[in-house]
């Protein structure tokens, strides 16, 4: 996020330029240029302070695992239940890897999930894949590890051992129960 802000605050400075550049001149192309200045300017400027106030903010751990369920504060509100939790994979979009928690329609419901975490609800489905896909860019966390320690709690959850989860690309996989 200090990145982005970073990013921004220099856009912020381009489009102050910008102005700067174009005050003094007269004509059409000059209130081009001062317009562009100030849409960039106001338009990087809130997102800039929107980034800023997010890394400022959000204090504490991104993901939770506990025995309750599964928190990720930039998808959803609260943890969602290993009960409601149909099955874990990994995926891949590009060269990211990223675990896909697929969520049973009746332990998801719109009001638990950020608007992030809709969008990319929504993005997941529409591609065919299922479920919430979070991201372990920037944490201490890789997406191996995470599916292990996913795994260890839903089997602890449901006094099950898991069977099967799939590799990177196959889908979502049922956590299933030894035969």
């Amino acid at each position: 996020m200090l990145g982005l802000t970073l990013l921004f605050a220099t856009v912020v400075g381009a489009s102050v330029l910008v102005i700067a550049v174009t005050a003094d001149e007269t004509g059409y192309q000059a209130s081009k240029g001062h317009t562009a200045g100030w849409l960039g300017a106001v338009s990087s400027g809130i997102a800039c302070l929107w980034f800023l106030w997010r890394t400022v903010s959000v204090r504490g751990p991104v993901i939770t695992l506990t025995p309750d369920g599964l928190h990720d504060t930039r998808l959803t509100r609260g943890p969602i239940p290993w009960g409601d939790v149909a099955g874990v994979s990994l995926s891949q979009r590009g060269r990211q890897r990223l675990l896909t928690v697929d969520v049973s329609q009746a332990g998801l419901t719109w009001a638990e999930l950020t608007s992030s975490g809709r969008w990319e609800y929504r993005w997941s489905v529409d591609r065919g894949d299922g479920g919430l896909r979070i991201h372990t860019v920037g944490l201490a966390i890789g997406p191996d590890d995470l599916l292990a320690a996913v795994g260890r709690y839903i089997a602890d959850a449901r006094g099950e051992a898991i069977r099967e989860i799939c590799s990177p690309g196959t889908g979502v996989a049922p956590v299933t129960q030894d035969p």
